[in-house]
């Protein structure tokens, strides 16, 4: 039966969307356990993504597709490869690396999106857009939007994914629901892109453009100049904490970077085994340094979006 459903799904996708998708066989790095993977064939890969100016992937006559799809022994998991890198567009427009503490922070967490409104406040409203799209999408199509999740993939950029159980449920049923969900994931991503490609859109970025030019840095025989990075802390989990401290904080320390916290206050700290952070305290102004944030005035596109800011 599982040979017949990889080759059901092939043909019906390709029949759906045009596009030939290829068979891969995939073990998985944490569970070991081995499962298929339908990968749309000419998909581009990853390392060659980040070389491809936005405007043209944008301008690609035929993009509307999911990007794969995989057959576990009990569910079937449908998703994208991502749309565009946040890092290109907040360093691009306000000089500002965004680091999290999970893929899916970006969409979940109010309070983290509202304080993020007051420094990268274009890169918010297309989150606010992909998040009302899906909404709109899914709900029409008979599904609950948290069946759809919404999440960024390192710098690849904004995904997508949608999973289900196959546990139980004939191969003609589980192509059909396969089949549901690319629909939805389908007509997400050509009215986002739609989106992404607007007039509107680009407004938005070049009306709260502010770069925060880091300083150039001198290590010996070498120089790095750095964009600022603004980082969610605290961290409550044990292991994200030291994930994020092995991964990001240790190197803007490192080279002498300015990081700050989405509140807008300055970090600063040392490593020796461990990492030891505070407060980063202007001894000449005799306070908090602290991340200027774009007027309330220049982001009404967001007034709809968060109300609660304009409030306070």
């Amino acid at each position: 039966m599982f040979v017949k459903l990889l080759e059901s799904l092939k043909q019906t996708i390709k029949d759906e969307t045009g596009y030939e998708f290829e068979l891969q066989d995939v073990v998985d790095e944490k569970t070991g356990i081995s499962y298929k993977k339908l990968v749309k064939k000419n998909d581009i890969k990853f390392s060659e993504r980040k070389k491809i100016d936005q405007e043209k992937v944008l301008r690609d006559s035929n993009p509307i597709s999911i990007d794969y799809i995989e057959i576990w022994p009990d569910k079937v998991l449908i998703g994208t490869s991502g749309e565009f890198s946040i890092f290109s567009m907040t360093e691009k427009y306000y000089g500002l690396e965004i680091i999290l503490d999970s893929e899916d922070a970006l969409y979940m967490n109010r309070e983290d999106k509202m304080k993020l409104a007051r420094y990268v406040p274009a890169l918010i409203k297309d989150v606010e857009v992909a998040i009302k799209i899906m909404a709109e999408v899914s709900t029409r199509n008979g599904f609950d939007p948290s069946e759809f999740k919404l999440f960024q993939q390192d710098d690849v950029g904004f995904c997508v994914k949608s999973e289900y159980s196959t546990v139980g449920i004939s191969e003609e049923k589980i192509v059909e629901n396969c089949m549901k969900r690319v629909k939805v994931i389908s007509e997400w991503r050509k009215r986002f892109r739609t989106w992404l490609s607007s007039s509107e859109r680009i407004q938005f970025y070049e009306s709260t453009k502010i770069i925060h030019e880091a300083p150039v840095r001198a290590r010996k025989n070498w120089y790095l100049e750095a964009v600022y990075g603004l980082i969610k802390w605290p961290i409550k989990d044990t292991k994200t904490r030291e994930k994020l401290v092995k991964d990001k904080i240790w190197e803007y320390l490192y080279h002498g970077a300015n990081l700050f916290t989405l509140d807008g206050y300055g970090i600063a700290g040392y490593i020796d085994g461990k990492c030891r952070l505070r407060f980063w305290v202007d001894n000449k102004e005799k306070k908090y340094k602290k991340l200027k944030p774009i007027p309330l005035e220049k982001i009404e596109f967001l007034k709809e979006d968060f109300p609660e800011l304009w409030k306070k």
